[in-house]
């Protein structure tokens, strides 16, 4: 996914994918460390913003403020939450909104083939001002990342100037079988089986640990414990009960919300949710 941030932002910046317009570049505050992590890049390009996250209003006045904007955010965050796609499409067509989305935590978890948070939003297709950008790891179960492209013209510019593309070596073949090994699990119907898991996984998971995610069908929930010494005792306290979960703290997380992230897949069982869940009880009780 770093390379294939790498690759499209300064393009975007330059103009190229704007009618020869270079856009104000807005950036949502939670945006990924490797979109956040082009920003001195691009800002050699084009003016560079940062928004509260989610800020709708922020976003609409910059659009009214300024001929040409895009709009760089995550699909689904990875410290949970989402990006709201259907308001984001509203301001799009309303001003001419770019959006450039990478939506790696969404792939497969969504859509009828698994196209994604982001992609399974937008039925009509993509198209020139719309760019998503997606993991083959993660929920699809491979490596590397991928653009998802609306037009021909955007294709021919990001295999001919695309930083990544130009100066990649070539892939392994390992890699490339397990993609399209998943890609043939995903045009069968055991993918909607594993979304349906995954589904029934969450919410047993969200009736045994309160989270501020619960009730969301996003699979990432975050469990807050405060202290970042006390968040790392937490995930050891799961890890001796034979589960592992993320401790995640400052600046991944702001200061005095540290604590676990957890990631229910289709892979686990309820036993096995029952169980992690049980442990991080045990851990929150101290």
């Amino acid at each position: 996914m770093l390379a294939a941030n790498l690759s499209a932002l300064p393009l975007i910046a330059s103009g190229i994918l704007t009618g020869g317009k270079k856009p104000v570049m807005v950036f949502d505050r939670l945006a990924h460390a490797t979109l956040a992590f082009n920003k001195p890049v691009v800002a050699e390009e084009c003016e560079v913003r940062t928004i509260g996250h989610n800020d709708l209003q922020a976003l609409e006045d910059i659009c009214r403020q300024n001929e040409t904007v895009a709009y760089v955010c995550d699909g689904v965050y990875s410290m949970g939450g989402c990006a709201p796609i259907k308001e984001l499409r509203e301001l799009q067509e309303r001003y001419g909104l770019f959006l450039y989305i990478d939506d790696a935590h969404g792939i497969s978890l969504f859509g009828e083939r698994g196209e994604g948070f982001a992609r399974s939003q937008m039925p009509e297709g993509l198209e020139e001002r719309t760019i998503i950008a997606a993991s083959l790891g993660k929920g699809f179960g491979a490596s590397g990342g991928m653009l998802m492209l609306g037009t021909s013209f955007q294709e021919e510019i990001f295999r001919r100037f695309a930083l990544a593309h130009a100066f990649s070596a070539s892939i392994n073949v390992a890699a490339i079988g397990a993609a399209l090994a998943s890609e043939a699990i995903h045009r069968t119907p055991e993918l909607g089986v594993r979304q349906r898991a995954l589904a029934e996984y969450i919410s047993l998971f969200d009736e045994l640990v309160p989270t501020a995610q619960a009730g969301s069908r996003l699979p990432i929930r975050t469990v807050v414990v405060g202290d970042e010494l006390a968040a790392i005792g937490a995930a050891r306290v799961v890890l001796d009960a034979g589960y592992y979960a993320s401790a995640i703290f400052f600046p991944t997380v702001a200061k005095g919300r540290a604590g676990l992230r957890i990631c229910p897949t289709a892979s686990h069982t309820a036993a096995e949710v029952r169980e992690v869940a049980a442990a991080i009880n045990r851990a929150l009780k101290g």
